[in-house]
C-alpha cells in the first residue's frame, strides 16, 4: 500500500502498479535497488540521480520520464496528478488486468 509520508520507491524497473504510479504523481524518487545497497557500502545516502529508474532501449538509450514528471512537480510545474498524460498500461495477467480497471 502506497503510503504518502514515502520519501523514496525502490523498484528494479518501471512497473505497471498503483504503488509506482502514486509515487510519480507525488514527484517522489524512484530508484533502484543498487542506490541502497551502493550507499550502505559508502556508509551513508549517495545522490539519487545516478539511480534513478529508466527505460532502456534496444539501442542503449535510456529514457528517465519520473525523473521529467518528479522534477515538474517539485517545481511546481504540473499542479495536478498525471495533468496532461496519457497512459497505456499493457497488462497480459487476468488478475493484474482486473486491478486496473476502474
Amino acid at each position: 500500500v502506497y503510503k504518502h509520508c514515502t520519501t523514496h520507491l525502490i523498484i528494479p524497473s518501471v512497473l505497471p502498479s498503483e504503488k509506482f504510479l502514486a509515487a510519480c504523481a507525488a514527484g517522489k524518487w524512484v530508484v533502484t535497488p543498487n542506490y541502497v545497497l551502493e550507499s550502505m557500502k559508502n556508509g551513508s545516502w549517495l545522490p539519487e540521480g545516478p539511480y534513478e529508474v529508466g527505460i532502456f532501449t534496444s539501442s542503449s538509450a535510456a529514457f528517465y520520464p519520473v525523473r521529467q514528471w518528479r522534477e515538474k512537480v517539485t517545481k511546481g510545474r504540473i499542479t495536478g496528478a498525471f495533468q496532461g498524460w496519457r497512459v497505456l498500461l499493457m497488462v497480459q495477467e487476468p488478475t493484474r488486468r482486473a486491478m486496473f480497471k476502474r
